[in-house]
């Protein structure tokens, strides 16, 4: 049951964000400690907002496509990946915030364990028990 849940969530999440960045793109751009001083950075986020959907679609269809408790957390852990890359450009910028930060380090540090956790999770555990009837 863990497995369904936290794909889902992971899936939801990145959704969510993907919807903010296009929806008000310049709001959840300065959350997320990204620059918009002009169309280029606002045209940038929204490819971040469409990755991050992407990442979000392909995590909840890896877990309903019957894939392997190893597969799954292969894909989320890929997922994690770019959140180290985002990580690591916001830690580049110079005037980075600890709050940005902790965004990012604490997202990618969220999805490594949950990759962990998913890998760990017996195959068999997914299954629904029969119901009584």
């Amino acid at each position: 049951m863990i497995v369904p849940f936290l794909t889902t969530a992971i899936g939801l999440t990145f959704g969510s964000i993907a919807v903010g960045s296009f929806a008000a793109t310049k709001p959840f751009a300065e959350i997320y400690g990204l620059p918009v001083e002009n169309d280029h950075d606002i045209v940038l986020y929204r490819a971040v907002g469409a990755r991050d959907l992407i990442l979000g679609a392909i995590t909840i269809a890896a877990e309903r496509s019957g894939s392997t408790n190893t597969q799954i957390a292969g894909t989320v852990f890929l997922c994690a990946l770019a959140g180290l890359a985002d990580f690591s450009l916001i830690a580049a910028a110079p005037d980075s915030k600890k709050s940005r930060l902790l965004i990012h380090g604490g997202g990618t540090l969220g999805l490594m364990i949950a990759a962990a956790i998913i890998a760990a999770t017996p195959e068999n555990s997914q299954e629904q028990p029969p119901s009584e009837g």
